[in-house]
């Protein structure tokens, strides 16, 4: 359902004017029909990232001989690439891909500390994440993985500050296959996002036991055995799309995947809360789909 209709549009009504006061009534009706509008914008938008996506998967744009989908709407190995030269790739447009957000690790949590030993044993993994060696690399990252959350802090301060730009898209991989293997709570990271037409976008890379198929990651190991190999999405991919400012950009939180379906839920006033939470596609049926 798009809310498009008179009950819809109806609750808008009565949310501002509340909100504004009975003299806001002309306001009222212009932030009524302007959730509206971002409703059916927001839609779009996930129907557009199920086309980018499925384009995305058609070239093997890393040359390392898999097809695979996109984990991000912008930065490397995204929909919106843009890198000042031919290597350009704008399978989105600019605006919706500055609204993506992202599913993070919250700050307040106590991951466990490496031991003096462990500290030690992973500055090594690291040094060979950027050895010229292709085995050597790879066993280091291996290597990383294995050490689990105790490792999780020193290799995302290295995906944000390394100098070499492969050890930090190893390490940004792996610090993803660990977020996603660990029971957290979590939070959304908005650094440079924008709104468009008043919502937010966020990846996700697995599902829950809702969805067809069944809990899963949409990630696959690669011939090492590891899932952190840069851009191996290759199982599916999914998108949540919330308002920005609950009652004044939009009142329905969406989700959509790979098969195409758009999902719609109000999850009320406690929206942010509630999608920081959501870092998987797993629509029950307490959602419904969109006509």
């Amino acid at each position: 359902m798009t809310c498009r209709s008179a009950a819809c549009l109806a609750v808008l009504l009565e949310l501002t004017v509340v909100a504004h006061g009975e003299d806001g009534q002309a306001n009222a009706d212009q932030n009524a029909e302007r959730i509206a509008e971002n409703h059916l914008a927001a839609i779009a938008a996930c129907r557009a990232f199920v086309e980018a996506e499925d384009q995305y998967r058609r070239t093997d744009w890393d040359k390392d001989g898999l097809l695979e989908y996109s984990t991000a709407l912008r930065g490397d190995h995204s929909l919106f690439e843009t890198k000042g030269d031919a290597g350009d790739l704008k399978l989105i447009n600019q605006a919706f891909a500055f609204a993506e957000v992202r599913h993070v690790p919250a700050k307040d949590q106590a991951l466990p500390e490496p031991t003096e030993a462990e500290r030690a044993e992973m500055a090594k993994h690291l040094k060979a994440l950027a050895d010229d060696d292709v085995d050597t690399r790879e066993a280091g990252a291996k290597a990383l993985e294995a050490m689990g959350t105790k490792a999780l802090a020193g290799i995302e301060k290295e995906a944000a500050k390394n100098a070499d730009a492969e050890v930090r898209r190893h390490c940004t991989e792996i610090a993803r296959h660990l977020n996603s293997t660990m029971v957290l709570k979590m939070d959304l990271d908005f650094t440079a996002a924008q709104p468009k037409a008043g919502y937010y976008f966020a990846v996700l890379t697995r599902q829950g036991a809702h969805a067809t198929g069944g809990a899963k990651t949409y990630f696959r190991p690669n011939k090492q055995g590891r899932f952190s190999s840069p851009s191996s999405m290759t199982e599916g991919y999914a998108l949540l799309a919330f308002p920005a400012d609950y009652g004044r950009t939009g009142l329905h939180t969406y989700q959509v995947n790979i098969e195409g379906v758009v999902y719609d839920k109000d999850l009320g006033k406690d929206t942010l809360e509630l999608v920081k939470t959501m870092d998987e596609y797993n629509p029950d049926n307490t959602w419904k789909v969109v006509d």
